[in-house]
């Protein structure tokens, strides 16, 4: 994750002890803000980390016009979206990967869903064939919040409605098979 130096600093707010599960979310969120790569520039930070300066200045220049324009490719909230501005640039790394904070993220949002079978849908709102998504991979209970034990409930229920339609169909894919070799 690319952040500025305002949102850096915002981050550290996050970070102070104010309650006793601070060591769950606090204290590794500061151990990987103190971990993060820090270039003055984007082309700077683009060296540090690996990655293609002018890629990395397309890509922010591209999400700053998104920004403005209130939409976001991914559909990000427009209240939650922020232009990246003036520099030193961090590089958070927030993968599974992660070996300065193993617990790098909570999980919220996922692919959009048909609710009656979990086929994932795409932003016009067509199914992709044979594409399910279930527990936190798919918008569910807990989109937009986190709300501890829902994510045991999400999986279970979600996973077993993909899992039936996906099963259902198959069983519907091979029935039209063997009827088609019947008739042959």
């Amino acid at each position: 994750m690319i952040v500025d130096r305002n949102s850096w600093r915002r981050s550290f707010r996050d970070t102070v002890p104010t309650q006793e599960k601070w060591h769950y979310f606090g204290l590794p969120l500061l151990i990987n803000l103190l971990s993060a790569k820090k270039g003055r520039t984007l082309a700077q930070l683009a060296q540090r980390i690996g990655v293609n300066a002018d890629n990395l200045s397309r890509t922010v220049l591209r999400y700053n016009a998104d920004v403005v324009q209130g939409q976001d490719e991914f559909g990000k909230l427009s209240a939650l979206q922020r232009a990246v501005g003036d520099g030193p640039y961090y590089a958070i790394d927030i993968s599974t990967g992660c070996k300065a904070n193993p617990n790098t993220s909570i999980p919220m949002g996922g692919l959009e869903v048909n609710e009656t079978s979990g086929q994932v849908l795409r932003t016009d709102g067509s199914a992709v064939n044979g594409l399910f998504a279930a527990g936190r991979t798919a918008k569910g209970i807990p989109a937009g919040f986190y709300v501890s034990g829902l994510s045991v409930a999400d999986c279970v229920f979600s996973g077993r409605r993909a899992g039936l339609h996906a099963a259902t169909r198959e069983t519907r894919r091979n029935q039209q098979a063997v009827e088609k070799l019947s008739a042959e």
